[in-house]
């Protein structure tokens, strides 16, 4: 077989080509041509070793500045060159402008001292990178060059003995070099291997680095992100907030509208209890921003206390919340259903709220239970783990606070989960029992948006959740808006649309009492009596209406009745609305109109 180091592809590679039709197995080692009949290549991953050398110039000399490099034409070491970029494209340093780096040396050590000393009295220069070895390869020279230009930083690639010896005696900052005995090791196995029928196990064999570098006694400072929330938690206080102040403006308005008949038929029970749930889980916004910036150190045993407290009072919140608003909605659908069902069978039923309060008792006291368990058993405490990344001198430089467990938190939080989805199938399953009730008093409709809504708020949210999990201002921000819209939601959804229908109903009330004063503008008595008779009318159609659906002014509770008297009411009203049409008769022919 043949081992080759490519040194020019368009040359080579025919060759290989032809090797390869005469039966003869051929590798490459040192230097690769990857579009060639080539059976595997053995050697450095020679874009890696470009990043080592870039490394190593951030590593020394991390405020950046101006360098140059020294290279040839063979593929391996234009690998080299792509590298050195790549790890400095993202640092302080710039490489120099112009056609002068990189410097071409034709594989010679006197070119390639020449092209580093006219890179050398560049202004600008402040580091010289050769990713070959070239210039070092007569160490007088390079003893007299390393000498002249003491103030550079110079890094050369490769660490054959004279370059070691340069490097003990200071005349180079840093090496990158090849393991070459290994690397002849892999040719002889390998060929060996393809000439006795065995299947080779790899395409690439790659040997490792050697790193060399000149440690300074005294390094720079760290410089430790540690992820703290800082501004962003704004965010979180504003969503907050508007939650806050949405849930109590609601609660307000149902007991200031308790008594309009939308507000009864809504059942303002339920309506509060639906502010209260959606309060509690809103304010779990807040001890999800707390983290450990205020702490003096990371012996605060006061601090950490508190926030271990802040931790596990995020669950609490949440879980209890969105419970208790969500079994609200289940029971206030239910009590709606039952009331249908008896109706259908010309019964009457009264139903007070504490009949259909069982399903939220049980579930919010497993909700307790579980939290109760977990909070004894393996609380969440707040933690400080480091960071998966190191600084150029192998220094931990990212860490991270976050609520764990010193056990698992997986079983509690799955049990809770668990009982969160068995509320919403039960509220899903009465919201679907209760579609075909079509009166514009009707919540089905809205209920139905609201876990709609909640689903794809899930489906996008848990998936982000865990993706998010290691960096910590992203995580934050994202349980802030899944808990945000999961508290917005059923506020917006439930009452808005009972507050447009008061609006609305209080604008028709205006239009009416505006129309009977244009008609009767000139006499005051009739305008009065006129009003009055069609307020009489409107007071008996509601009566009338109120025998089917019927609403106690103390205790909210929806009474549904249906008898046989259904017939004789229908009568009634036909005979009223004659009524209305010959007063609007009379009126149309007035001399007023």
């Amino acid at each position: 077989g043949i081992a080759i180091s490519v040194s020019n592809s368009t040359i080579i590679e025919p060759l290989i080509s032809q090797a390869r039709q005469d039966g003869i197995p051929v590798v490459t080692f040192d230097s690769d041509t990857k579009e060639s009949e080539r059976l595997a290549y053995i050697g450095t991953n020679q874009f890696s070793f470009g990043q080592e050398l870039g490394k190593l110039l951030v590593q020394l000399a991390p405020n950046g500045g101006t360098y140059g490099l020294v290279a040839d034409d063979p593929p391996n070491i234009q690998e080299r060159v792509l590298g050195v970029r790549d790890r400095l494209s993202n640092s302080k340093w710039k490489e120099i402008g112009g056609e002068k780096s990189p410097a071409y040396c034709d594989d010679d050590t006197i070119i390639a001292l020449e092209k580093m000393a006219e890179l050398a009295q560049e202004p600008s220069i402040t580091a010289i990178i050769s990713v070959g070895g070239w210039p070092m390869f007569n160490g007088t020279l390079w003893r007299d060059f390393a000498t002249q230009y003491s103030k550079l930083k110079l890094f050369v690639g490769d660490s054959l003995p004279v370059q070691m010896d340069m490097m003990n005696k200071g005349f180079v900052n840093g090496l990158v070099g090849q393991l070459p005995y290994q690397m002849g090791q892999i040719v002889i196995d390998t060929l060996w291997n393809v000439t006795e029928n065995r299947t080779i196990a790899q395409e690439i064999y790659g040997t490792t680095l050697l790193e060399i570098i000149r440690y300074p006694l005294v390094l720079p400072p760290l410089r430790l992100n540690t992820h703290t929330l800082g501004d962003v938690r704004i965010i979180g206080i504003t969503f907050c907030t508007i939650i806050v102040l949405l849930s109590f403006g609601f609660l307000v308005w149902t007991w200031v509208q308790r008594n309009h008949r939308v507000v009864k038929a809504s059942q303002p029970f339920f309506l509060i209890m639906i502010c209260i749930g959606v309060f509690v889980m809103g304010s779990s916004i807040v001890p999800m921003g707390f983290d450990d910036e205020s702490c003096t150190d990371a012996n605060d045993e006061k601090c950490y206390n508190a926030l271990s407290v802040a931790c596990m009072s995020v669950p609490w919140l949440f879980y209890l919340g969105m419970t208790t608003v969500y079994s609200a909605l289940f029971s206030k659908l239910w009590r709606i259903n039952i009331i249908i069902a008896k109706a259908k069978k010309f019964a009457k039923v009264k139903i007070m709220p504490k009949d259909v309060l069982v399903p939220y008792a049980l579930l919010i006291t497993s909700n307790a239970i579980v939290l109760i368990c977990w909070t004894v058993i393996d609380p969440l405490r707040y933690i400080r783990v480091d960071g998966n990344g190191t600084d150029e001198w192998n220094r931990v430089n990212s860490s991270r606070g976050r609520c764990d467990s010193e056990g698992s938190s997986t079983p509690y939080t799955y049990t809770l989960g668990s009982i969160l989805i068995i509320t919403l199938v039960l509220a899903n399953v009465q919201a679907f029992r209760a579609r075909k009730v079509h009166t514009e008093l009707s919540e089905s409709r809205f209920i139905a948006y609201i876990m709609v809504a909640l689903l794809q708020v899930v489906i996008v949210g848990i998936p982000m959740f865990y993706l998010t999990n290691e960096d910590p201002v992203t995580h934050y921000a994202l349980k802030v808006i899944i808990a945000f819209l999961m508290s917005l939601l059923p506020l917006l959804l439930i009452f808005l649309p009972k507050i447009q229908f008061v609006v609305s109903e209080k604008r028709k009330n205006e239009d009416k009492a505006h129309v009977a004063r244009y008609l009767f503008g000139k006499g005051q008595v009739h305008r009065d009596g006129v009003v009055q008779h069609l307020e009489s009318i409107e007071e008996e159609e509601k009566s009338s209406d109120s025998d089917e659906e019927d609403t106690d002014d103390d205790t909210g509770m929806l009474v549904g009745v249906i008898d046989t008297t259904a017939i004789a009411q229908k009568s009634i009203r036909l005979h009223r609305s004659r009524r209305r049409i010959k007063v609007e008769t009379r009126l149309s022919g007035s001399k007023e109109t």
